[in-house]
């Protein structure tokens, strides 16, 4: 089901020449590999978290899909959250691979 927000910003697309594209594709999939990298390291090798573990199956949710859209329209939206996410997803990395998390 469409809303007239969603036509509104259906309208905003545009066709990027595909050095741009690809370009945005490849800093999207190195951000990707830094936020959920360790995460699937850990998984492959049968190590366990029980606060990264949870993080990841509650995105699995429908409760959790709902904050997830609203975290990435936030993080969309404010330059300023999206920095401070990345040194907390960065600290909690770090965190957990020196064993204090």
């Amino acid at each position: 089901m469409s809303t007239h927000g969603d036509l509104d910003h259906a309208l905003d697309l545009r066709v990027l020449p595909a050095v741009e594209w690809r370009a945005a594709a490849r800093a999207h999939r190195d951000r990707l590999d830094r936020l959920v990298g360790p995460y699937l390291e850990r998984r492959a090798a049968g190590t366990t978290h029980p606060v990264v573990d949870f993080l990841f199956t509650y995105w699995d949710t429908e409760v959790g899909k709902q904050s997830l859209s609203q975290l990435l329209t936030n993080l969309r939206e404010n330059s300023e959250l999206q920095k401070n996410m990345d040194i907390v997803i960065r600290d909690l990395n770090d965190a957990i691979g020196e064993g204090r998390v």
